[in-house]
């Protein structure tokens, strides 16, 4: 549960760290009441960072984890829906955080929700 915890935890610290990029008037997201961005920015980063503290613990390194991010970045950045306004923007923003939290329960599911490969070290350390 290590890994649930670190991810949730460092995932809200990364979102109060990317915010600002969000509320620039610049953004598309600028334009839009404050509670949309912030539930947003909050809503999927935590499972993408869960995401990467298990990718990393599954495979001692950095480089994938660096993929995953530069790939959510690269669609963050390039595939931006163009010309929605109204439900159908709204829409189209909650579909990444519905995609990390069910890909995130996937991999749970998947592992019999022992997301840690030191999953019993880590029960044996915490209980002593």
């Amino acid at each position: 549960h290590c890994i649930l915890v670190t991810g949730l935890m460092v995932g809200l610290a990364w979102g109060g760290w990317h915010f600002p990029l969000f509320w620039q008037p610049d953004s598309f997201l600028g334009a839009l009441p404050l509670v949309i961005p912030l539930t947003m920015l909050f809503s999927w980063l935590p499972p993408f960072r869960v995401l990467l503290v298990w990718v990393h613990d599954r495979t001692q390194g950095l480089p994938v984890v660096m993929l995953m991010h530069a790939a959510v970045s690269f669609v963050t950045l390039t595939v931006r829906p163009e010309g929605l306004t109204g439900t159908r923007l709204l829409a189209s923003l909650l579909v990444s955080p519905a995609t990390m939290w069910l890909l995130l329960a996937a991999v749970g599911m998947a592992n019999r929700w022992q997301l840690s490969r030191n999953n019993k070290r880590e029960q044996a350390t915490f209980l002593a």
